[in-house]
């Protein structure tokens, strides 16, 4: 059946944001503590309010010793970001950072102010009360919400589009996270019946909501069809990936559990994908190169830049043939070729790439579990890709998602003793025998109203 919650949330949003002029004159304010893993939970938020309120401006502030550094050296690292929302329906620019180089000047008092954290050191108030709810109103500054960064991460709006990778299938496209339609899809007008995202068919399906019967886009039933034998005239799904992930590692513990995991899953797995958290630290890289002793290792940046010289390349075939033979030589010669050439390990040293990789894997191991400072770190990409996520005991700033999807089999939390063993363990089984997608799929429905009912309350409250 239709979700006639979120019709009755949107449509009541629609209503007050014509009330509202469609926010012209309108600033809403969020503060981040840096820019990393706020970009999805911000992210979230821009996709329901842009559509109602689409002339309001968004000042970006964050801590200030995170300014100028790493991933907020300048403002193009934002806009690169949020690239589909930058422009108002003027074509200026919608967003402004305080302090971030190169941002436009912010004037004016905020109408809204949401704190988009998750960090004790920048709640004052009950941590444990506000981190367990969606939206906290604060209880002394009026028109300020405490907004809970870890519930709308898992309503990403790219993940809506990633659906496909949960059965083996990259979108058609070739998009990764798939890229939102030409026209804006929900970023433009809503439609004039109110119709949220479209109104859904007659079943009942909410983005691609599946029928009771559990089938999805074509989807086999409750087995989801990878752990059946093969029958005549039935589509098989393509065969699952043998690359294991080691994402964020922070420490030496993360970098010890990524090489013999990655050993100890052998030949389940046959390469490594290990992505530091800071690829720019020379003591952790050093560590990692230590462990590669002995294997062909890659270099993202290096494929990525093969890569190019492979679109040169046939660009050069195109235009003049005759060039042919030296850029052939040139890419034969390179000392990477790219996937054609046999590698045991892919190091990640470039930013933003790592999203893109995950649906090449069959098991990912999440760094920061193990670390008291870092505390863990989010699940959800790995997941959204369809690929099953092994972390450390701690994830403090991450625990809505891992909660809620430890039953599904899709997040495993190893012991805090003899950890490579346990990801072994751990990991064999789960290869083995992978989670049904339909966890996921109800798990997202679960949550696919969260950034609605933030919006519902701000705009009631500034109406």
């Amino acid at each position: 059946m239709p979700d006639k919650e979120l019709f009755r949330l949107m449509g009541t949003a629609l209503d007050q944001g014509r009330g509202l002029d469609q926010g012209r004159g309108l600033i809403f304010q969020v503060s981040m503590r840096d820019w990393g893993g706020e970009v999805k939970p911000l992210r979230a938020l821009l996709h329901t309010f842009v559509p109602v309120l689409p002339h309001a401006r968004w000042r970006l502030t964050f801590r200030p010793e995170r300014i100028g550094v790493e991933n907020l050296t300048s403002f193009s690292c934002i806009t690169e970001k949020l690239s589909d929302y930058c422009r108002l329906p003027d074509g200026t620019i919608r967003f402004c950072a305080p302090g971030v180089p190169g941002s436009p000047e912010c004037r004016g008092e905020p109408h809204a102010l949401l704190l988009l954290f998750d960090h004790p050191e920048d709640i004052d108030g009950d941590y444990n009360y506000v981190t367990s709810r969606l939206i906290t109103p604060h209880p002394e500054k009026g028109g300020t919400w405490f907004v809970n960064p870890m519930f709308l991460k898992i309503s990403d709006p790219r993940g809506n589009f990633i659906y496909g990778h949960l059965q083996g299938e990259p979108p058609e496209d070739g998009g990764f996270q798939g890229e939102p339609p030409e026209d804006g899809g929900f970023q433009g007008e809503p439609p004039e019946d109110g119709g949220f995202q479209g109104e859904p068919p007659e079943d009942g399906g909410f983005q691609g909501e599946p029928p009771e019967d559990g089938g999805f886009q074509g989807e086999p039933p409750e087995d989801d069809g990878f752990q059946n034998e093969p029958t005549e005239n039935v589509i098989q799904p393509p065969p699952r990936p043998s690359i294991m992930v080691a994402a964020n590692v922070v420490d030496p513990i993360d970098i010890e559990i990524a090489f013999s995991g990655f050993r100890g899953l052998y030949p389940l797995v046959d390469k490594l994908i290990i992505a530091p958290r800071v690829i720019t630290n020379p003591l952790r890289n050093a560590m990692i190169e230590k462990y590669t002793a002995g294997m062909e290792t890659c270099y993202l940046s290096m494929l990525k830049k093969e890569w190019e010289l492979q679109k040169q390349h046939e660009l050069h075939k195109q235009k003049e043939p005759e060039l042919q033979k030296p850029w052939d030589a040139l890419i034969a010669t390179s000392h990477h070729s790219m996937l054609k050439k046999k590698w045991d390990v892919l190091i990640v040293d470039t930013y933003g790439d790592l999203p893109g990789l995950y649906h090449n894997a069959c098991i990912t191991y999440l760094g920061g579990g193990f670390n008291p400072r870092k505390r863990g770190f989010d699940p959800m990409e790995s997941i959204l890709a369809g690929v099953p996520v092994i972390l450390g005991p701690i994830f403090d700033y991450n625990r809505i998602a891992v909660q809620g999807l430890l039953p599904s089999g899709w997040i495993h939390v190893m012991d805090s003793h003899g950890a490579s063993a346990d990801f072994i363990r751990l990991g064999r089984a789960v290869i083995a025998k992978p989670p049904k997608t339909r966890h996921i799929r109800r798990f997202l429905r679960s949550h696919a109203k969260d950034p609605v009912r933030v919006m519902a309350e701000i705009i009631s409250a500034i109406s």
